[in-house]
């Protein structure tokens, strides 16, 4: 798993740790639901991009089988 940034918003922007080290940290896509929230920090599975909360034990059903 990949740590990486994610708007929680309608947009589902995704961001790479080094560009939110850089100072963007909040979402700025128009018509976003969450425009001007910080984005949130996600762990991404680096085959299939499925996104999951920080911190958590999880396991990628498509990619990593229990």
């Amino acid at each position: 798993m990949a740590k990486v940034y994610a708007c929680t918003g309608s947009c589902k922007a995704i961001i790479k740790v080094e560009q939110f080290e850089q100072g963007l940290t909040k979402c700025g896509a128009k018509g976003c639901t969450m425009r001007g929230h910080d984005f949130r920090p996600v762990e991404q599975c680096p085959d299939c991009a499925l996104k999951f909360a920080e911190g958590k034990l999880q396991t990628c059903p498509e990619c990593r089988p229990l």
